[in-house]
């Protein structure tokens, strides 16, 4: 068969612009993407609460070896702080040790007096383990959570977005064929020499609020012996044959440059790390979003608007540029989550919320559609600051797709939709 058949042509056909191979490599790229099999887990999670006085003892000295129990939990004190804590505790659950506390402030202008901080050790976030230990921590030492302090979210099996960045930063300015909303600062440093292709990609700026890592993630398990994460992804279908760690590891040792496990699988990692302040922009963010892969995917889907979308170069106006869905969010039961506005925290922000608020409630039933009180309630708070138009998106791109799926009695959520239904008929305008 000849290379270029008729009605085809290759990309090095000179009928082409660049622009346009480029175009094409890209949209090649992302067609085969869309079956790729992907899972999405917590792979940091570290939590502010509050603490009563005297549950947690101070030693006398630094070097002190000392521990105490509540109930099931022994507190190891480790012998040192750090900057903003006096001391530092491994938590032992059942004789195992799942976590790290800090405790008692160095500075209150920096961490407030009775504010402690628990780091979940990585293993937890593999197994079942995690919320049962959460819930019985949080019992056994009276805490009250307060805030995230960071949360690192992870999706496996992204080789195809390794290739896509690549392709990306390798784009000549006069022929560039997708660009990012955002156009946010991505740095590649690790270069697979064979392939000539980068291994590792930062978007954003190191230490900032929001940073995104895609990373070989086969390669730094080896390194740090993780063969939990490696019988994970097999549990979950994106790794066939397990790596021979110890072997791998050995070989690592006399290769500093070693970029890639040759002759083995290389699961590729999405990761984005957020600080406390990115979680406090979420709009009544609760801790349920991060027990499932739909929530922690809603936040990846909120955190990545505007920042990582990309689209191809293919109009002068970039709002009606086609869109290229790197992340398959389809794939998934999206909660639809917001962003809080500080320039919308006068009437028109509450009007929102309580409109929201509403809508959910309906949809769980804890308040049903024969309630004339609810249905005069949300048409009032829409026409009161003309929300007409933002309810109808609102409702119809987002809540009733994610809501209805909330309740399992089909005949009620018809009701519900219908009950909507009626009310956008009242409110409806012109676009």
């Amino acid at each position: 068969m000849e290379p270029n058949c008729k009605g085809r042509s290759s990309y090095t056909d000179l009928n082409f612009s660049q622009t346009e191979r480029n175009r094409r490599k890209f949209n090649d790229l992302m067609k085969n993407a869309k079956n790729t099999k992907i899972i999405v887990v917590l792979d940091w999670l570290s939590v502010l609460f509050n603490i009563p006085e005297n549950i947690i003892p101070e030693p006398e000295t630094e070097s002190e070896n000392f521990s105490f129990e509540a109930g099931e939990l022994t507190l190891i004190y480790t012998g040192h702080g750090q900057q903003h804590y006096k001391y530092i505790w491994h938590i032992h659950y059942q004789g195992e040790h799942l976590g790290q506390l800090l405790s008692h402030t160095r500075n209150e202008k920096f961490v407030r007096k009775g504010t402690v901080k628990v780091e979940f050790r990585n293993h937890l976030f593999y197994s079942s383990q995690l919320w049962p230990f959460y819930n019985y921590l949080v019992s056994a030492l009276s805490l009250s959570y307060k805030n995230i302090s960071r949360v690192d979210i992870a999706i496996d099996g992204m080789n195809y977005l390794l290739n896509f960045m690549n392709l990306y930063v390798k784009q000549e300015a006069e022929s560039k064929a997708v660009e990012f909303k955002g156009k946010p600062r991505i740095n590649s440093k690790v270069l697979h020499k064979p392939s000539m292709l980068y291994q590792n990609f930062m978007i954003g700026t190191p230490g900032a609020g929001k940073t995104i890592t895609i990373y070989n993630k086969s390669l730094d398990i080896v390194n740090t012996r993780k063969e939990y994460i490696q019988e994970y992804w097999k549990a979950n279908g994106i790794l066939k044959n397990s790596l021979p760690i110890p072997s791998q590891k050995d070989k690592l040792g006399k290769d500093i440059e070693r970029t890639y496990l040759e002759g083995y699988e290389n699961i590729f990692r999405f990761e984005i790390r957020l600080k406390g302040d990115k979680i406090k922009e979420i709009e009544n963010f609760d801790l349920s979003l991060l027990k499932t892969p739909d929530g922690l995917i809603s936040i990846v889907k909120l955190m990545t608007r505007q920042y990582f979308d990309a689209f191809f170069v293919d109009n002068p106006n970039t709002a009606r540029c086609t869109p290229i869905d790197l992340i398959p969010f389809e794939n998934f039961n999206l909660i639809p989550l917001e962003k809080v506005e500080l320039k919308e925290r006068g009437d028109i922000y509450k009007t929102r919320l309580s409109i929201h608020k509403n809508v959910k409630q309906l949809y769980t039933q804890h308040i049903t559609p024969d309630n004339a009180s609810a249905r005069e309630m949300i048409l009032f708070d829409i026409n009161l600051y003309d929300l007409q138009k933002w309810f109808k998106r609102k409702y119809l791109n987002e809540w009733q797709p994610a809501y209805s799926k909330f309740n399992t009695d089909k005949q009620y959520t018809q009701q519900v939709d219908e009950f909507f239904t009626d009310i956008l008929a009242e409110i409806e305008t012109d676009e």
